[in-house]
């Protein structure tokens, strides 16, 4: 199973899981264009998971996606780190640029596929 460590504390980890290697081994989680200011704030809001345990109750940095029932995001400006919750880690199956307020079906039938495949692998 292919998988990045983003960030490892004492109370959880947030990973990087992609189908492939070479999948994994290309840019900032899957999304190459990211304003740099946009991952720094995606891995803060990663850190203090790793750190806590729990993702602050903020809808604005960090939720559970609308009609899923796995799927959370985390948030920057635009960056979306789409991922899900396997014991006390956070994985994150697929990143995107967001310009709307809603998610793509094609953006959500992806990272769900992503996530079944990570259990099919687990």
């Amino acid at each position: 199973m292919p998988e990045r460590d983003l960030i490892v504390g004492p109370k959880g980890q947030v990973v990087l899981w992609a189908p492939t290697k070479e999948t994994l081994e290309k840019s900032f989680p899957g999304c190459p264009k990211a304003a740099n200011a946009d991952r720094v704030k995606v891995m803060r809001i990663a850190n203090e998971y790793a750190l806590t345990g729990r993702f602050r109750k903020n809808d604005e940095k960090f939720k559970k996606i609308e009609g899923e029932k796995y799927l959370h995001e985390i948030k920057g400006h635009q960056i979306r780190m789409l991922g899900f919750f396997y014991g006390t880690k956070f994985v994150v199956v697929l990143c995107v640029i967001k310009k709307k307020n809603k998610h793509s079906r094609e953006d959500l039938s992806k990272a769900n596929k992503l996530r079944e495949s990570y259990h099919a692998q687990a």
